[in-house]
């Protein structure tokens, strides 16, 4: 073997009964294999493994562990799979994913299975290179069949602390608990024995916590504080270290039509609290390529800066940078508000709500986002109530299927039909363009309920009032299936639908509205009461749970197979 003392990154000691080594590079690091046919060899934009000899379990499996290692057990590692063949066609062989990496010899594992629907994937760990299966698992793979051969499919694992979710193609095969204690080290491999040939690519390893991929951060005091996340870029330089970042990649939109907000804290800077360079990242096509908007506390003519990453690099072509109309740069110590817009091509950027400026993004509209911070300027951030909503014709429009969701003609759609109730809460859409101040107000819409789980004339749509925020608010809704619970009040917590001192009774002097035809609904506040109207007769009067707000939407529970429509949404002064 030779010399590898020059190289980047680290090589396990090869001892044992290694059959055949070889380092193989992929970016700026390396693998190390052991136990294959022939060695590992790059070709074509993938690498391949040959474990086409030997015995199973006898001889073990034809490996390639990275040499790039994160110190944490919060992380993520991934590849694309592709088996070539096996004993009996391309369809037949077991190719998977090392994790919790002690060393060459030690591992847990998850393999998957081509020719067995039953036997879809397989757990283990490796004892001194010996595959052990106590407490193993091998299933079916639920809602999908096992990887075709000869096609590329991915495979994910998240690892948080003693347990680890293994993915396939995206969809959460199982959750288990490894033998091996979290390590931010793996890689992939191929049980010999079977005549089995794979490929790989893109394989990454990512620090990765409560739903955030979090890039090129110093991982040791990045993470979960309590109610907030901590993002700590004091290392590296500008711009060559890039940002510092956390991306949700949990809550992803399709849709090119969304909102995206967070609200930010600088905790300190190379000059004190109020130096640094914060903000959001949105349109991310991964962790390396998204558009984004940074804030500068330090700058009153620089407060805000746009671009996009391209590889993990910084670019500022046609970017924006300059002061914040009507207001100072966000001080440092204290929380903020940032949130984006985003509408096809085009990007409105808010702070403390009030908007900066519309630009024009790099990359397609894409639902999916988080928080950066820029390394190289000993800046640690905070943030908290990271969100990312659909968003069309100013409402912010939550917990549906976005799909089908939206603006269609002359009025919007409001596609409940998933989850369970109460547990999936309100598919809901919040109107943002108009905000009263006050405690006099009126709001009302056109309301149409077109399918529920009995036909026309079953569902639980209605009005949110009192808006505090998108998951806590007042509401009334109808069923239009029940005359004697014709309508129904309460309240959400975030997110949680609550009834206590709700009512639920038929609405005096007139039956529930009917589905398939458009009915009104309004309510008139004022101060700690509200009135009920359906069809321009008094419902009820009751005392909202939230303190009198001017904001409010259109409301349709989830669990139903519910899909309803509204239209001449307004709110006006009393």
């Amino acid at each position: 073997m030779k010399n590898t003392h020059t190289m980047n990154c680290y090589l396990s000691n090869l001892s044992y009964f290694v059959l055949l080594a070889l380092l193989a590079r992929q970016g700026d690091c390396q693998y190390s294999s052991s136990r294959c046919r022939v060695p590992i060899k790059q070709t074509s934009g993938h690498f391949v493994l040959d474990a086409n000899h030997g015995s199973w379990p006898g001889s073990g499996f034809c490996q390639a562990i990275s040499t790039k290692s994160i110190q944490t057990n919060s992380y993520r590692v991934e590849a694309q799979l592709l088996n070539h063949k096996g004993w009996r066609g391309v369809n037949s062989g077991h190719l998977g994913l090392i994790y919790n990496a002690k060393d060459w010899r030690n591992y847990d594992f998850v393999y998957f299975r081509p020719h067995s629907k039953n036997g879809c994937f397989q757990t283990g760990y490796t004892v001194n290179g010996v595959p052990t299966f106590t407490n193993g698992i091998s299933a079916a793979c639920p809602g999908q069949n096992p990887p075709l051969g000869g096609q590329w499919f991915d495979v994910r694992i998240e690892v948080n602390n003693n347990k680890a979710k293994i993915y396939l193609a995206g969809k959460l095969v199982r959750q288990v608990t490894p033998r091996y204690p979290g390590k931010g080290q793996g890689g992939v491999l191929v049980a010999n024995g079977y005549k089995n040939i794979a490929y790989f690519r893109n394989f990454d390893i990512t620090h990765y916590h409560n739903d955030y991929l979090i890039t090129s951060c110093v991982v040791a005091s990045s993470g979960t504080a309590g109610s907030h996340f901590v993002l700590d870029a004091n290392h590296g330089s500008w711009p060559a270290s890039g940002f510092c970042s956390a991306l949700n990649d949990k809550d992803t939109l399709n849709s090119n039509k969304y909102a995206i907000s967070a609200q930010l804290f600088n905790k300190v800077g190379w000059n004190g609290a109020n130096s640094g360079h914060l903000g959001l990242l949105y349109n991310a096509k991964d962790e390396n390529n998204y558009d984004f908007v940074y804030f500068r506390p330090h700058s009153s003519n620089g407060c805000f800066q746009t671009g996009y990453t391209v590889n993990g690099v910084p670019k500022f072509t046609n970017g924006i940078s300059a002061a914040c109309p009507g207001q100072n740069p966000p001080l440092g110590g204290q929380w903020f508000d940032v949130r984006i817009e985003v509408n096809n091509n085009k990007a409105k950027i808010y702070l403390a709500g009030k908007l900066v400026r519309q630009v024009t993004p790099r990359y397609p509209g894409k639902g999916q986002g988080g928080v950066l911070v820029a390394n190289g300027y000993k800046n640690i951030a905070y943030f908290r109530n990271f969100d990312i909503t659909y968003y069309d014709n100013d409402y912010l429009i939550r917990s549906c299927v976005v799909k089908n969701s939206g603006s269609f003609g002359n009025h919007i759609v409001l596609d409940a039909n998933h989850g369970t109730w109460p547990a999936s809460g309100f598919c809901s859409a919040l109107n943002e363009g108009s905000v009263l101040s006050g405690v006099h107000y009126v709001v009302s819409a056109e309301l149409f309920n077109k399918v529920g789980w009995n036909g026309v004339n079953s569902g639980h749509l209605g009005l949110l009032y009192n808006t505090k925020d998108e998951k806590n608010y007042d509401f009334v809704y109808f069923r239009p299936h029940s005359s004697n619970g014709c309508f129904q009040t309460g309240y959400t917590v975030n997110g949680v639908p609550k009834f206590t001192n709700g009512i639920s009774a038929a609405c005096p002097g007139q039956n529930p509205p009917l589905g398939g035809q458009w009915f009104d609904v309004r309510i008139e506040v004022n101060n700690n009461k509200a009135k009920i109207y359906l069809a321009g007769k008094l419902v009820r009067q009751v005392t909202p749970r939230y303190p009198t707000k001017g904001q409010g939407g259109v409301l349709v529970a989830n669990g139903y197979k519910n899909v309803a429509y509204f239209r001449s949404y307004k709110i006006c002064s009393n």
